[in-house]
């Protein structure tokens, strides 16, 4: 199933740029600036106490957590659009079947921005295996914000966001009995475009979404969902996905 790449090179130069007042005075605002020589772009207005974390130190930082774990994982690629990136790491050893031979696998997301939008963190999500379609289930699953990094406490903070993955084992049988439960709700067209209303979809959207619906179950509708919404791989298409999750999951 193709997926949708994103052009920016997530590990590309970035740096805070000291900003002028109207009258030539220091500003307290920096403008963060993303590239090298004459190919430099602005993302973002910030200020001058924002920490500004590359993403090659936030990838770097995901893969010390992950060694922590003893965990098995697996690259799933990243969204990155010039402001906000996302780094994915599938967890073959967590992982649920709400059918049989249908197995979601937990996922550990790096999350960064150069905008201001969000600070440095983990969120825990699942992805299909069959499809790789993915589920924004941090509001259900958890995550860890880091406040010290760089700092001489920024171990623990490691050591904490590890352990946090490692419990993760905790949430399977919930997560499972949910997923499951969707199984046994059938879905009519109807139901369908009652969903639709609803969530307040755009017409395309959900024409996309019906389009890509298998089975006639409530399961099949969320399938349906994360299937055009993982093809899209924006950070928009993950907001839209953990809205649905949330209005299916708690149906």
């Amino acid at each position: 199933m193709p997926r949708k790449a994103m052009s920016v090179d997530p590990f590309i130069p970035v740096e805070k740029i000291p900003l002028m007042t109207s009258d030539g005075r220091p500003s307290s605002r920096y403008a963060v600036h993303i590239g090298t020589n004459g190919d430099r772009q602005e993302v973002g207005v910030v200020s001058d106490s924002y920490q500004l974390i590359p993403n090659h130190t936030v990838h770097d930082i995901a893969l010390d957590v992950l060694s922590r774990t003893d965990l098995s994982f697996e690259d799933s690629g990243h969204i990155f659009d010039g402001k906000r990136y996302r780094h994915r790491w599938i967890l073959p050893d967590l992982t649920v079947e709400p059918r049989v031979d249908d197995f979601v696998h937990l996922t550990f997301d790096v999350i960064n921005s150069y905008d201001g939008s969000t600070t440095v963190g983990v969120m825990f999500n699942a992805q299909r295996l069959v499809c790789s379609n993915g589920m924004m289930l941090d509001f259900m699953l958890g995550g860890f914000k880091f406040r010290h990094i760089n700092r001489d406490d920024f171990a623990d903070e490691l050591q904490i966001a590890a352990q946090k993955v490692r419990r993760l084992g905790e949430q399977l049988e919930p997560l499972s009995r949910r997923l499951n439960n969707l199984i046994d709700v059938p879905i009519v067209r109807g139901d369908i475009q009652g969903v639709f209303r609803e969530l307040k979809l755009p017409m395309s959207f959900r024409a996309e979404v019906f389009d890509a619906i298998q089975d006639d179950d409530a399961w099949g509708l969320l399938n349906g969902f994360t299937d055009v919404l993982t093809r899209q791989n924006t950070h928009h298409a993950d907001n839209v996905n953990r809205q649905v999750m949330k209005y299916l999951l708690a149906a």
